[in-house]
C-alpha cells in the first residue's frame, strides 16, 4: 500500500503497526491485523521483513538488495558495555557507493 512502517509506525505488543490503515504486522512480515474488519487477512497482506540487530543500545538494520544473508556479526566492544561510551573527539569521512534513497 506504501505506507512507510518506519515513520509514524509504532510497536504495539509483538508488531509493528502501519501509521496510515493501523494494520498490524508481525517479525516475519505477515499482517496479523487488520482493526476495522471481521474478515481473514489475505496471504499477500504483507511487509517486507529485515534481519534486526539491537547492539548496546542501538537496532541495526540488515538490508540487502538480493535478499542475502548478513555476511559478518556486530562486534563484541566490552568497553561499550559499562553504560558510559567513550567520547570520541574527531572525524572520520568515506565514499559509499549507493543511491541516496538508501540512506536513512
Amino acid at each position: 500500500m506504501g505506507a512507510h512502517l518506519g515513520v509514524g509506525g509504532k510497536v504495539v505488543g509483538d508488531c509493528a503497526q502501519c501509521p496510515m490503515h493501523l494494520w498490524a504486522f508481525k517479525n516475519d512480515g505477515t499482517c496479523a491485523d487488520v482493526p476495522y474488519t471481521t474478515k481473514s487477512i489475505p496471504e499477500q497482506a504483507k511487509a517486507k521483513a529485515h534481519k534486526v540487530h539491537e547492539w548496546y543500545g542501538r537496532v541495526f538494520v540488515w538490508f540487502h538488495a538480493d535478499d542475502a544473508e548478513p555476511t559478518y556479526n556486530l562486534p563484541a566492544l566490552p568497553e561499550l558495555s559499562t553504560g558510559r561510551a567513550p567520547r570520541y573527539c574527531g572525524g572520520f569521512a568515506t565514499e559509499v557507493n549507493m543511491h541516496v534513497m538508501e540512506f536513512a
